[in-house]
């Protein structure tokens, strides 16, 4: 809340804009509400998570113990990308024997990534778009860093529908113009079928943590639209599988792997169908 009173008051001063304003006289009204709609669709896949859970245990060995062989090695004791994010993150990257990848905001996710990419010992092409990693990506092993927004990188002449996977760690504001629009409305309808879509801080069906209200998250709802749609299969749910799936992690290895305490997982992982 402190951080952002700070914004509100760069904003309104003129000072530095750190923010959006956005007058409504029925603000009062607005309930945050739980979308129950979608718990069926997660039920329907539940079999699919399950799947995911058990096929990790074949990379146990490669997850207790990180590799440390190159620079900026990934690591479990950090809460930006914890536990099931980054075995989920690893998983994908290895069943899915990716050529392609395209990673919007990048960090501890992406040592994850190149990890995966390493231990396939394939050919793969990284690529990640971001100003600013949230940990440092600087001389990863298959990684083309591309230091700009999204906003500012010409999407029109990227080929999108040949990736394999696309990674979205982005501003979790959905506004006209703001990368959450440009990834939903103009990249992903250009994906493949059976492309992965991998989205960070997801809680579906439940609502964003209290704890994260002053942050103002909307990118939920565009994704809740995306689940209905019904061309997408859902793959993995950090969230979902700690609130409904409890007893698979813990007869698991990974109730065995480091988590950060008040570390929140969150990852969302879907395939176009």
């Amino acid at each position: 809340m402190i951080k952002r009173k700070i914004y509100e008051l760069l904003t309104f001063t003129g000072l530095s804009q750190r923010g959006i304003f956005i007058p409504h006289r029925y603000i009062s009204s607005f309930k945050n509400k739980r979308y129950s709609n979608l718990e069926k669709i997660f039920k329907k896949y539940t079999y699919k998570i399950k799947e995911n859970i058990n096929l990790l245990s074949e990379y146990e060995n490669n997850l207790s113990i990180l590799d440390e062989s190159f620079k900026n090695p990934p690591r479990w004791d950090q809460d930006w990308f914890p536990r099931l994010d980054a075995a989920s993150t690893y998983l994908m990257v290895r069943k899915k024997l990716p050529k392609k990848i395209v990673e919007i905001g990048s960090g501890h996710s992406t040592r994850f990534i190149t990890k995966g990419i390493k231990d396939n010992k394939n050919n793969c092409n990284l690529i990640c778009i971001d100003p600013q990693p949230r940990a440092n990506i600087s001389n990863l092993p298959y990684l083309t860093h591309i230091v700009t927004k999204l906003q500012d990188f010409e999407i029109e002449k990227f080929p999108f529908e040949k990736i394999d996977i696309l990674f979205i760690d982005s501003s979790h504001i959905l506004m006209p113009g703001s990368d959450v629009d440009i990834i939903f409305n103009h990249i992903i309808p250009e994906l493949n079928s059976g492309c992965l879509v991998h989205i960070h801080d997801i809680f579906l069906p439940e609502v964003y943590p209290s704890l994260w209200r002053w942050r103002n998250y909307n990118e939920q709802t565009i994704v809740a639209n995306l689940l209905t749609s019904n061309n997408w299969h859902i793959e993995w749910s950090s969230n979902y599988i700690n609130t409904n799936l409890k007893e698979d992690i813990d007869k698991n290895f990974l109730s065995q792997l480091p988590l950060v305490k008040g570390a929140i997982e969150s990852s969302l992982w879907l395939q176009k169908i």
